[in-house]
């Protein structure tokens, strides 16, 4: 009786540990996920910085991550990305980013 006792209690700790191990696993998984997607949207990010307008941010981020999802708009002088990161049609980052590249026409004088 003691006997199986004991190794009811092995078979729990087992079952204890084997989960521990998956759930770590799954952790790690998503954390490579995260870091991937934030260095994919830092360097878009890096692109859209460089660039002197949308026109040469559009052609740089297609050339460089034809599936990355950014919106680009430029107003008043400011160049504004939305930048999405998705993995399994689930976002998994979004950065948003701003950069200013003046007025692109050229003044009298100045």
């Amino acid at each position: 009786m003691e006997l199986i006792i004991a190794i009811l209690v092995f078979a729990i700790a087992s079952a204890v540990c084997v989960q521990i191990f998956v759930v770590s696993h799954k952790l790690s998984t998503q954390a490579a996920e995260l870091n991937a997607a934030v260095n994919e949207a830092s360097s878009i990010a890096e692109i859209v910085n460089a660039s002197s307008g949308i026109s040469e941010a559009e052609e740089l981020i297609s050339a460089a991550y034809p599936d990355a999802d950014v919106d680009l708009a430029e107003e008043g002088g400011m160049l504004s990305a939305d930048i999405s990161i998705y993995s399994d049609s689930e976002e998994i980052y979004h950065l948003n980013v701003r950069h200013y590249v003046g007025n692109n026409s050229v003044e009298d004088g100045r």
